[in-house]
């Protein structure tokens, strides 16, 4: 019985001279006349920043291609292009590299910035630590001379309504982060910062908020690093539920709004002369 193929997406490499359009805007343009929710991008080469787009209808025909490309063993460098007006949930790319592996290093690195982002969402949006559930990958290995510790987290059952929501998510979680509410959380802030090439880096990324707005899915590795991200033990093996953006109607019905006002009320507040512990 012969295979069916399944057809792939149509990609958007280069500028167009005529249009003036770069690719991701041709890509954005391709989305908006067929009706398309997904905007993806994908590594063009290796150690460069260059990107392909792609676009999908819904998240069924994603996985359905991904799926596809999984099965032949395809390596994939495929990420989520989150788009200013999209519904999110909030998403976390924590990084620590080291010359040598150093997993206890990792774990307790992890454990102080689980604790600090749980006082965080308490105290600052209004969610509570019961009720923070995360679906987890990771993309530990060898990069580059080193050895790097590398997770990807998504919140379950929130979700913020778009890019002026998460960059005010970052915005108030770095002030916190900054200036935290007790002694207790303060001494866990020294374990999030590391010396790496001579400079401090903190292993919570949140460029992703701001700079870059594309999130790696799940199965994708940056192009040629080998280093795919796998499911965590007990979450799901399935990308759909690894995706950061909500795509559609039904799923965005099932889960609860973030109230930012609240986190607006906490800039105010820091940005009050004196405000400051």
């Amino acid at each position: 019985m012969e295979r069916k193929k399944t057809p792939g997406p149509c990609r958007f490499v280069r500028d167009c001279p005529a249009s003036g359009l770069g690719a991701q805007q041709r890509a954005w343009a391709y989305l908006q006349a067929r009706g398309h929710r997904i905007l993806a991008a994908g590594d063009a080469r290796e150690d460069s920043a260059t990107k392909r787009y792609t676009t999908f209808p819904d998240v069924a025909a994603l996985q359905e291609y991904d799926d596809h490309l999984a099965e032949f063993r395809v390596e994939r460098s495929m990420y989520e292009v989150l788009y200013p007006e999209l519904p999110t949930r909030l998403y976390f790319d924590i990084e620590y590299s080291v010359a040598q592996r150093d997993d206890n290093g990792f774990a307790e690195r992890l454990s102080r910035f689980a604790e600090l982002r749980a006082a965080f969402c308490a105290e600052v949006l209004g969610v509570a630590a019961s009720d923070l559930t995360f679906q987890t990958s990771t993309a530990h290995g060898e990069s580059k001379g080193e050895y790097k510790h590398s997770m990807h987290e998504v919140l379950e059952g929130f979700y913020v309504t778009n890019q002026e929501e998460r960059r005010l998510f970052k915005e108030c979680f770095e002030s916190f982060l900054q200036d935290p509410p007790s002694s207790e959380l303060a001494e866990s802030v020294a374990f999030l910062d590391c010396e790496r090439n001579g400079k401090t880096e903190r292993i919570w990324d949140s460029g992703v908020y701001t700079k870059f707005r594309c999130f790696r899915m799940l199965g994708s590795c940056k192009k040629g690093s080998g280093r795919p991200l796998v499911p965590a033990k007990g979450s799901s093996p399935k990308l759909r539920d690894h995706l950061v953006g909500v795509y559609d109607e039904r799923q965005r019905k099932g889960l609860q709004k973030i109230d930012m006002g609240t986190a607006r009320a906490f800039l105010a507040v820091k940005a009050q002369p004196g405000s400051e512990r």
